[in-house]
């Protein structure tokens, strides 16, 4: 069925990309991560001739950053996660999955490789939602001290991102 489905849709590259992507999210949900890699970079050169952003950039970013959080890749999931956030409405994402998407953007900031500003992640609004949540809005004092280089600020959350993280770490990734 699916080779049938591709035949169909092949002249229309938003059609490719989005039954790509919904193959690809049943490959993450059975843990088959090497045809989720392979079909993540072969639909990214696909998605890549589509000129202006559309719905379908949203669905591709979406399994492209949940596979890279599933692989433990903080720098690409930090990525796609951005742009997974740039292609929706925020409204539309429950407060408690907007929450955890925080969360878990904010550890990847953290903990990926070659991240040094996090402006844009503070600038967004996912983050109101974070400052809310108890026992996690010590990670919104954590990203604004370390992007603004605040060693003070740093040192005084140390207590929350050494338990925090020990904590948190193995659910968000």
């Amino acid at each position: 069925m699916t080779q049938k489905t591709r035949e169909k849709v092949k002249q229309n590259d938003e059609a490719m990309v989005l039954l790509s992507t919904a193959i690809g999210t049943l490959y993450l949900s059975q843990r088959n991560l090497d045809a989720t890699k392979n079909l993540i970079r072969e639909t990214q050169a696909t998605l890549d001739t589509i000129d202006n952003v559309t719905n379908v950039h949203g669905r591709f970013y979406e399994l492209s950053s949940e596979y890279h959080k599933l692989m433990g890749n903080h720098a690409d999931y930090y990525r796609d996660a951005l742009r997974f956030l740039g292609c929706v409405d925020i409204s539309e994402i429950p407060a408690a999955e907007q929450a955890d998407r925080a969360f878990s953007i904010g550890l990847a900031a953290i903990l990926g490789k070659e991240i040094y500003n996090f402006g844009e992640l503070l600038a967004h609004p996912i983050l109101e939602v974070l400052k809310t949540v108890e026992d996690r809005k010590w990670l919104v004092d954590l990203m604004i001290a370390f992007n603004s280089g605040d060693m003070p600020a740093f040192e005084s959350l140390k207590l929350y991102w050494q338990v925090g993280i020990y904590l948190f770490v193995p659910e968000a990734f």
